[in-house]
């Protein structure tokens, strides 16, 4: 049943994301266009450093969109008008839970992807006014030569722990959100107002509680000579702190799943 709620959830995103991809690559091409344009004097950096302040903003807001988009998908498939028909199919909470987890991180991840992808699209070439004058005598295999040498074997353990943390943390955003909205269903004809107020209460908390650790953490490094004993120059210790992000991500992660999870199975209300 897991497959099958899977492969819904991928296939419900695919219209709405091809035209979010589709607008994102015309944007890029259309403003890679501007920015090959032979502008004169000092106007052509002035322009493209414009176009590219566009493109950034352009290329953030399609991130914005998919992510709105499973927000709207799991609000209307769980709690909303498409609720009843969800939970008439035989599975479990977690099972949806997990559908909808995985089948929204996947298109995330495919949004980043493209995001990469028409980075690339962007930058390549030789028509950047800022650049030719830094490179001017550098080229491009020389620049990628240069990158190679510098990366070491050691640096992969750290590199793939930072991108699993990543992609944990990335959940985090997307089940912190769905265990909001868990919540605010309770809450009846009040549930979106009851779910946003439960989101930016949570927000501030974390605000508040980091903000509490970052002073507690320097008044003990100063007042009672703490040894933090962490090297950044070490690959290990680099390896070490992002192994203690990734199990708090993981652990995190584990609450709210269950918290949500204990709710729709508990206290559904479809009201």
């Amino acid at each position: 049943m897991l497959g099958k709620l899977i492969k819904d959830e991928l296939k419900s995103y695919g219209f709405s994301c091809g035209i979010i991809f589709l607008t994102g690559t015309v944007f890029t091409i259309f403003m890679k266009i501007l920015c090959m344009l032979p502008y004169r004097g000092d106007a052509k950096e002035v322009i493209q450093i414009l176009v590219s302040y566009g493109w950034y903003f352009i290329i953030m807001m399609m991130s914005v969109a998919v992510h709105v988009l499973v927000i709207i998908r799991f609000y209307s498939t769980m709690v909303g008008d498409r609720g009843y028909l969800t939970w008439t199919l035989p599975a479990a909470s977690s099972i949806h839970l997990w559908a909808k987890l995985i089948g929204g991180m996947l298109w995330r991840l495919l949004t980043v992807i493209v995001t990469v992808v028409l980075f690339v699209i962007y930058c390549f070439g030789s028509y950047w006014a800022f650049i030719d004058e830094i490179t001017a005598d550098v080229t491009f295999s020389e620049i990628m030569s240069e990158l190679t040498g510098l990366f070491q074997p050691e640096f992969l353990i750290p590199i793939l722990l930072m991108l699993i943390a990543s992609i944990v943390w990335t959940a985090f955003a997307q089940l912190l959100i769905y265990m909001c909205i868990a919540v605010g269903q309770l809450f009846g004809k009040w549930r979106i107002l009851a779910s946003i107020g439960c989101y930016f209460v949570i927000m501030i908390a974390m605000q508040i509680l980091s903000v509490m650790g970052m002073v507690m953490l320097s008044i003990g490094t100063v007042f009672n000579n703490m040894d933090i004993n962490i090297n950044i120059d070490d690959i290990w210790g680099v390896s070490g702190v992002i192994a203690v992000v990734l199990l708090l991500g993981v652990g995190v992660n584990a609450a709210l799943f269950a918290v949500t999870n204990h709710i729709f199975k508990n206290h559904l209300n479809l009201e």
